[in-house]
């Protein structure tokens, strides 16, 4: 019934952005798109997954010690298991069962799908707020048209990722407190909410949070690529602000994977920056559609890495066999003529 809901409530969004559109204009902006064009924001958007996989391959290996190959092939499938779900949600319960054999406990990989989510909250905030330091620094036109978005955009993602780097100082003491120790059904999530935001060393967090920031990174790549294809013209940091805005925007669970809610939030945003609703409304619906069939990809690219291990595994590599020692008449096998000495 939930699922329901939430496609009606898609349905909603997006024939409320359509009747306010100039349905003339969008067409237009929808056509400007050229095949090829469209073709290269699908494999850039694919990349984004490549480095996904690297960084859940670095999260997780320490608690299943499977190879890079391994952990790929499985994020692939769980890429495209997300276009089934909502949250993402799919894709995790694939991971968890299809490693769970191979982990040190069901608990630890939890706590390593929850460091998953936390780690790229923290990355689309600092994505977010770079964009938005050159954005101030340079000052391009649309900072005059939308002083007062931008702004409140960087005080909430200073608050996220200030928080999210404290996190850590601040549950050890909350662990600690009377009331919340002596109930273990407060204290043992805090514990476990508090395993996930650590890191073994400065050195992993650094490279887990560079794959993250890289990812978002590449996925604004993408949308640049289909808005250059369609003559907007926009400058980059506004443009990156926009992508984290509407990427946190999506995940509010009101709808299907965030459609008409994302598609809405192009048109809203790119109006508030002096740019046509149209323009924005086109962008948000070919990157996002460039999103989708990169998904559709990675699934294919998943099947094809099990069908590869799959034929390994049944044709394994391995030194041709020796022939059997002759026999003599009495069943004992004959000396080798010319032993070894000291054999």
């Amino acid at each position: 019934m939930r699922r329901v809901s939430r496609i009606t409530v898609s349905l909603l969004l997006l024939g409320l952005a359509l009747w306010f559109l100039d349905w003339g204009e969008l067409k237009v902006a929808l056509l400007r798109i050229s095949p090829a064009m469209f073709c290269l924001a699908i494999l850039v958007a694919w990349l984004q997954f490549v480095v996904m996989g690297l960084r859940w391959h670095e999260l997780v290996r320490r608690i299943a010690p499977l190879s890079l190959w391994e952990h790929m092939r499985h994020f692939f499938r769980a890429t495209f298991l997300n276009t089934l779900t909502p949250a993402n949600l799919g894709g995790d319960l694939y991971r968890f069962l299809s490693i769970k054999a191979h982990a040190t406990g069901s608990v630890d990989l939890l706590v390593v799908l929850l460091r998953e989510r936390i780690v790229g909250l923290l990355g689309s905030a600092l994505f977010a707020l770079s964009c938005l330091a050159v954005l101030f620094l340079s000052r391009p036109p649309e900072v005059e048209h939308a002083q007062g978005l931008f702004g409140l955009a960087a005080a909430v993602l200073s608050v996220v990722a200030v928080g999210i780097l404290l996190l850590p100082a601040l549950l050890g003491p909350a662990g600690r407190v009377g009331f919340v120790r002596s109930r273990s059904w407060l204290s043992s999530p805090l514990e476990k909410l508090q395993d996930a935001t650590r890191y073994s060393s400065l050195g992993e967090f650094a490279l887990i949070t560079g794959l993250s920031l890289l990812a978002f990174l590449i996925w604004a790549a993408t949308v640049w690529l289909v808005a250059r294809n369609l003559d907007i013209g926009i400058s980059w940091p506004a443009l990156g602000t926009i992508v984290i805005l509407v990427e946190l925007a999506r995940l509010v669970p009101i709808s299907a994977q965030g459609i008409g809610v994302r598609e809405g939030a192009y048109a809203y945003l790119f109006s508030l920056l002096g740019h046509s609703s149209e323009s924005g409304f086109a962008l948000g619906t070919l990157s996002y559609l460039a999103l989708s069939c990169a998904l559709l990809l990675s699934g294919g690219v998943g099947w094809l890495m099990k069908s590869t291990a799959e034929t390994k595994a049944g044709n394994p590599s391995s030194p041709p066999s020796q022939p059997p020692e002759e026999q003599d008449d009495q069943g004992t096998s004959e000396p080798p003529t010319n032993p070894t000495v000291g054999a």
